[in-house]
């Protein structure tokens, strides 16, 4: 598992990627990076990928960063437009997380959609969209929290946003945590 990291690293370029996923859309929009040694921030050592906790057989998060001890952030990164998101599966993948964790705890679940394909979605929308979503494998999210009241999932209580791939920066995942 990861070891704590202090803070999250400074980029070079702060027009970067924070994933490969969001390179083109970067582009799109004239932020263009030239420093080709800058790291994607969801690349680097502080992160590692979801299947490193929930095993190559399970579902996994794209990745996860751990922080404060033995809280976890996960983030799952969907390139796509929201409405094509299976919200079963992003619950077989929380599921797989929480199954995973040990000793450990799940602080704050992150869904990170393609702004490019969401970009007739305020951040608003895209909330009322993953609230109605969730609530259909019985999931609740009310002020930013991610619980459930049935009592196979009442073990699933964390922090939850989601948030346009353009957007996701450092300010936003300190923010989580």
């Amino acid at each position: 598992m990861l070891e704590k990291s202090e803070s999250l690293p400074r980029k070079k370029c702060t027009h970067c990627s924070l994933c490969e996923r969001c390179c083109a859309e970067n582009k799109e929009s004239n932020w263009e990076c030239n420093d080709f040694e800058t790291e994607p921030l969801l690349k680097q050592k502080i992160f590692i990928q979801g299947k490193d906790l929930c095993g190559k057989k399970g579902p996994d998060v794209d990745c996860i960063y751990k922080y404060k001890g033995k809280n976890l952030l996960a983030i799952e990164i969907k390139a796509q437009p929201i409405k094509n998101i299976n919200p079963e599966e992003l619950l077989k993948k929380i599921k797989s997380v929480y199954s995973h964790i040990d000793d450990m705890s799940l602080g704050a679940f992150i869904l990170q959609v393609s702004s490019k394909l969401n970009s007739n979605k305020s951040p608003y929308q895209l909330l009322l969209i993953c609230k109605d979503m969730f609530k259909s494998v019985g999931i609740n999210i009310n002020k930013g929290m991610m619980y459930s009241r049935k009592p196979e999932l009442k073990h699933i209580r964390n922090k939850f946003k989601v948030i346009k791939c353009k957007k996701l920066n450092e300010n936003e995942i300190l923010s989580m945590l």
